[in-house]
């Protein structure tokens, strides 16, 4: 299976738990975490900005690989986006259907 395909299974299996009244705690592996959407998913706020760092860089925060949105060098901040078929190990990147 690639990574589109388990992507869409795992989607299918999150709608298919929230038919039922639980409240469910993801204990897996975080690099899926956010497709069975059993959390909010709001993006995150990520500080301690580079020179460098403009819309859409890749970035990694909290052991999660991400694209920055609404770069605002002047205070400081950006919006964090994770992405959903990346994760970061042993300081490479590597995606769910490498991996």
């Amino acid at each position: 299976m690639d990574a589109s395909g388990l992507s869409a299974e795992l989607q299918h299996l999150s709608q298919g738990l929230k038919q039922y009244d639980h409240n469910y705690i993801y204990e897996g592996d975080k690099s899926l975490e956010a497709i069975f959407s059993l959390q909010n998913n709001n993006p995150a706020l990520f500080t301690r900005l580079k020179p460098f760092y403009k819309n859409g860089i890749l970035v990694v925060h909290e052991g999660r690989v991400g694209r920055l949105s609404e770069v605002d060098k002047e205070n400081d901040q950006a919006v964090f986006s994770a992405s959903l078929l990346m994760r970061k190990t042993n300081n490479s990147l590597s995606s769910i259907q490498n991996a």
